[in-house]
């Protein structure tokens, strides 16, 4: 490498002068030398031999360019042969010494149509790194630039909220592809915030800019629309960026939140999150429906309430929870001869379709089965719920009347907390909990 960088000054030194304003000239006066200055939005400059006049004529050029950190290990050729009226160029890129601010040297070869060929150095080109572009993204400051530290130093953000001075200051260190995030979880409150830029070379820290970014308490917005008679869309707009997720509560109004379900969000676009709530969810369920608005916040870092909404009523909804028709109907018409007030007698007179003597609560799965009824394990309105377990060894059945899941159903039964009586005791459950007995099975009428 040192040896590369060698033979070019060598080369160079040959018969050439240094002239202001970047502008060089061979010593035959055959072409004269120029490079533009930097430009830090294109992250380019050129080079341009130009044929003197009465001088030789230009064939082509050859312009070596590196950064002094690191020796030559970026060092790139740019060459062009397209000579148009005695005039050839070649444009550097900062992309190929991969964007890295940094003290930039180019030498010059141009080379003539005689064979001949002439060097030139030309003044060295200072890149300084870009003051970062500031944004809110993801919960959090995003510092974003496109000309990163030099090779052998590293960007540093000194970022704090103008609350309580500088109480909350943090440095965040670019990690080399000029995009880094300060996580608003380590700072705190709203209004301005300061971010300033330094650079970290040889053991210096030297200052690139100073910049602020004002985060404001911003109102979300909502719509609930109807998407068919048993679906509704939820949708927030207007989600500031240290929002990072949005949940929806959902429940019905007729009987307390007994069904309430928090459904989690997808962000469909640029602060815009969307839930669909499905009334199966709730038991189809008509009338009237309450939604709120939670959303985690990164500043106060909290689980938090950001809107009540009017919500929405769902009418003529189809009714889900009609009972098949039974497939075996030899029992119908028999008289209900289960005990009075027991669990058995309760489900014959809710479903007559099962028959008479199938034995104790425990068995009925097993002896429904033997008759040709079908048994699983997945609740559906108008079947049978069979706990073998429960009810002190004897078993318990109920009938089931509303299905969200297979951990949330409803049911009507008999001698249940000792009331002999057919009504509905528990609202929303789960029959596989273990205090019912855990093991659960369904006696199908079709």
């Amino acid at each position: 490498m040192n040896k590369i960088k060698s033979a070019l000054l060598s080369t160079a030194v040959l018969s050439m002068a240094i002239l202001s304003n970047s502008v060089m000239a061979d010593q035959q006066n055959d072409a004269l030398v120029t490079k533009t200055p930097f430009d830090a939005v294109s992250k380019t400059f050129e080079v341009t031999a130009q044929q003197s006049p009465n001088g030789k004529a230009i064939k082509s050029i050859d312009v070596a360019v590196w950064s002094e950190e690191n020796g030559q290990d970026d060092l790139k050729w740019y060459s062009s042969s397209d000579v148009s009226n005695g005039q050839v160029k070649v444009q550097f890129n900062l992309a190929n010494h991969g964007n890295h601010a940094g003290n930039y040297n180019t030498h010059v070869y141009t080379n003539y149509s005689d064979g001949s060929r002439s060097g030139v150095v030309m003044e060295n080109t200072l890149i300084s790194p870009k003051a970062p572009t500031l944004s809110l993204k993801d919960g959090g400051i995003r510092m974003t630039t496109d000309i990163y530290a030099p090779t052998n130093g590293t960007l540093y953000y000194a970022v704090w909220s103008e609350e309580n001075d500088q109480d909350d200051i943090k440095w965040y260190a670019d990690n080399g592809t000029g995009a880094t995030i300060a996580d608003l979880k380590n700072h705190s409150g709203y209004g301005k915030y300061n971010v300033h830029t330094y650079v970290s070379q040889d053991g210096k820290m030297t200052g690139i800019s100073c910049q602020d970014i004002t985060i404001n308490q911003q109102e979300i917005s909502y719509q609930i629309n109807k998407v068919n008679a048993t679906t509704y869309d939820v949708l927030v707009t207007n989600v500031p960026e240290y929002i990072t997720s949005i949940t929806v509560p959902v429940w019905s109004n007729a009987n307390g939140q007994d069904d309430i379900k928090w459904y989690t969000t997808t962000k469909i676009g640029e602060g815009t999150y969307k839930a669909q709530i499905n009334l199966a969810n709730h038991g189809y369920a008509s009338g009237d429906y309450s939604v709120h608005i939670y959303g985690q916040n990164a500043i106060s870092n909290s689980f938090e309430g950001l809107k009540g909404t009017s919500g929405f009523r769902a009418e003529n909804v189809p009714n889900q929870n009609t009972a098949p028709t039974p497939r075996i109907t030899t029992y119908i018409n028999e008289t209900n001869t289960y005990p009075v007030g027991q669990c058995t007698w309760g489900v014959k007179s809710l479903a007559p379709w099962i028959p008479n003597w199938l034995g104790n609560a425990g068995g009925w799965a097993v002896n429904a089965r033997a008759k040709g009824f079908r048994v699983g394990t997945t609740p559906r309105v108008g079947s049978i719920v069979v706990w073998p377990h429960d009810g002190g060894g004897y078993g318990h059945v109920a009938y089931v009347t509303h299905v969200s899941s297979n951990t949330r159903i409803q049911v009507k039964e008999a001698n249940y907390a000792g009331k002999h009586y057919i009504g509905n005791f528990r609202g929303w459950f789960n029959p596989l909990d273990s205090f019912w007995g855990g093991d659960v099975s369904y006696i199908y009428p079709d």
